[in-house]
């Protein structure tokens, strides 16, 4: 039996089973890579707002709606004229009395005007989707987390299952922002994928899709971009072994932003983190 193309959000919509991402690439290498995965037949194309730039993406992306608009993070800056609003230390400058349900509930407002088709949720832990879930109207279709073999979330998973929920998977070959070995540069994942005669991308994104996620495959080379497709229905061993390299490691964690996103080192430790990245942040974050 094969993977799955395609999985079916709570609005009926299918949704493909393997995204591009395109967050933190280049300008001219994005525009470059989403051609060339356009050509190569992906149909799912994750963007950043980054750029902020909300008022010209259905121009920019020459479509009249967006088939699915995420809120990113749990946490809100203070309104700013720059992306990253920093104290003159350079602390960031969060909004703690605006509340994701507030955010969410404006969101709800935009499937009434027809420029969305549906609407989720990124980097929310059980906890928080219980809260929002108590409080708002529309179920969000997606959840948008880190997962990959060194950071699996069964938990997480088993509640967005349960609540109709898809999870839609990010870095899910691990990423190298913080200097730390990458899930796909593990010795057991290039043996597995030597076995069954697969990158050791494409593997890692079989076992995410196989698991029942959406999986974001991010790469500006075109034979990465169009190998990345190639996911296959692995063994149950194999997804075993590959179950077996849970580490719980975490890529992606803005713990100089001050708060404690997942609710897992405590707010004293992210106070701390605040203030030694503070320096650094005046020149990193300059936007």
């Amino acid at each position: 039996m094969s993977l799955p193309t395609h999985f079916t959000l709570n609005t009926g919509a299918r949704i493909p089973a393997v995204g591009f991402g395109t967050w933190q690439a280049k300008p001219l290498e994005v525009e470059h890579a989403v051609a060339v995965a356009l050509r190569e037949g992906y149909r799912h194309i994750d963007c950043a707002a980054i750029y902020r730039n909300e008022r010209e993406t259905l121009q920019d992306l020459g479509v009249e709606d967006l088939d699915l608009y995420l809120m990113h993070w749990p946490v809100a800056f203070q309104p700013s004229n720059k992306w990253f609003p920093l104290d003159r230390s350079g602390i960031f400058e969060l909004a703690p009395d605006t509340d994701p349900v507030t955010t969410y509930k404006a969101m709800e407002k935009l499937l009434a005007t027809g420029k969305v088709r549906a609407i989720g949720v990124s980097n929310f832990t059980a906890a928080r989707l219980a809260d929002l879930l108590s409080k708002v109207d529309v179920v969000p279709a997606v959840n948008q987390i880190e997962a990959h073999p060194y950071l699996q979330q069964p938990g997480l998973l088993q509640f967005c299952r349960r609540n109709g929920i898809l999870v839609q998977a990010y870095s899910p070959l691990g990423n190298n922002q913080s200097g730390a070995p990458r899930a796909v540069d593990d010795a057991v994942v290039r043996a597995v994928a030597e076995e069954v005669g697969l990158g050791a991308g494409p593997v890692l994104l079989s076992w995410g899709v196989q698991r029942g996620t959406v999986v974001l495959s991010k790469s500006v080379t075109p034979a990465r971009i169009r190998a990345n497709l190639q996911v296959r229905k692995l063994g149950e061993g194999v997804m075993a072994r590959l179950d077996g390299l849970e580490r719980g490691k975490r890529y992606n964690f803005p713990a100089r932003w001050g708060c404690d996103i997942f609710g897992e080192v405590g707010e004293d430790a992210v106070r701390r983190a605040a203030v030694e990245a503070a320096e650094e942040n005046l020149v990193k974050f300059d936007v």
